[in-house]
């Protein structure tokens, strides 16, 4: 008899799933992974790099509408 596995005994493969998003929008954009900023404001994905001047800087890369999806 197969023992069932429950949610928490599976691997966990959303780490992996962020890791790699973020490294192909670096590479995309050409900035590095720690500089990215993601968010989602009103069904839009931000994608955006930090620079930290005097004063906290974002320069939008990539805009993805996401009621497309």
């Amino acid at each position: 008899m197969k023992k069932k596995t429950s949610k928490t005994e599976q691997p966990c493969t959303f780490h992996i799933v962020i890791s790699r998003f973020f490294s192909e929008m670096a590479e995309k954009h050409n900035v590095r992974v720690d500089d990215l900023n993601v968010h989602i404001n009103c069904n839009t994905l931000y994608i955006q790099e930090y620079t930290p001047n005097g004063k906290t800087e974002y320069e939008c890369l990539e805009m993805v509408d996401l009621n497309g999806l």
